[in-house]
């Protein structure tokens, strides 16, 4: 997953598509831990896949993109509901249209010849 995450990062960067990017990586409600269906561990939490104990809403997302304007990375231990995200999302993408504007208005400028 590493490489497959970088070569998109890179693909992204070099055609100058990353600043309006929002990486979001979430997990799906723990690991199976049965081992006729998976070989999954929670430890030290309690449950799996299917249950409310803690291994199995208890999970960790990431989420980088450079529209958050963040000074310095953050890791949180808080907890959160999926529906947590959509304000940052919302906000987040508010700022990606403001940029696809006004890098849209640059471009028509430009291409007017009025430079």
């Amino acid at each position: 997953m590493d490489i497959s995450v970088g070569r998109v990062f890179k693909a992204l960067h070099d055609r100058d598509m990353l600043e309006n990017t929002i990486f979001l990586f979430i997990s799906d409600n723990g690991g199976e831990v049965d081992p006729i269906r998976g070989h999954g561990s929670n430890y030290p939490l309690r449950g799996n896949k299917m249950t409310y104990w803690e291994g199995g809403v208890h999970l960790p997302a990431v989420i980088w993109s450079p529209l958050l304007n963040l000074d310095t990375p953050r890791i949180s231990h808080q907890l959160m509901h999926v529906s947590d995200w959509l304000p940052t999302l919302y906000t987040l993408i508010g700022r990606c249209r403001f940029l696809l504007e006004s890098k849209k208005k640059k471009f028509e400028y430009k291409s007017s010849g009025l430079l």
